[in-house]
């Protein structure tokens, strides 16, 4: 097995060590063709106790770690990855009472962005 095939583990691992991926339910569903990250609905993850939407913050936190295993796998190695830079344009709010998931692979791993969706 080569070490490129051990990064889906090494990515669980790592996320079960993290408080933030712990405390948020994080999970790795899959990691090919691209890496797919799940965060299931928890009544303590709300944000608007009114409408039952899932807290913008926990969106962020899943896009950032997608993105980051995402190049994580595009470079072949489990690393650490810094963001730089992140921007969010919220088209509308998640449905309630519904996990949330991220899918993100990179679009040229010679490149200097990834994309995710």
């Amino acid at each position: 097995m080569s070490d490129h095939d051990q990064i889906p583990a090494a990515i669980a691992e790592r996320m079960a060590r993290s408080a933030q991926g712990r405390a948020l339910g994080l999970e790795l569903v899959r990691a090919s063709p691209e890496l797919v990250l799940k965060v299931p609905y928890k009544p303590e993850l709300v944000g608007d106790p009114d409408s039952g939407v899932i807290a913008g913050g926990v969106v962020t936190t899943l896009l950032d770690f997608a993105c980051g295993w995402a190049t994580a796998l595009a470079l072949k190695e489990p690393t650490s990855i810094a963001t730089l830079d992140l921007r969010i344009d919220y088209m509308r709010p998640s449905r309630p009472a519904l996990e949330s998931s991220m899918k993100a692979a990179w679009a040229a791993a010679t490149g200097s962005s990834g994309s995710s969706s």
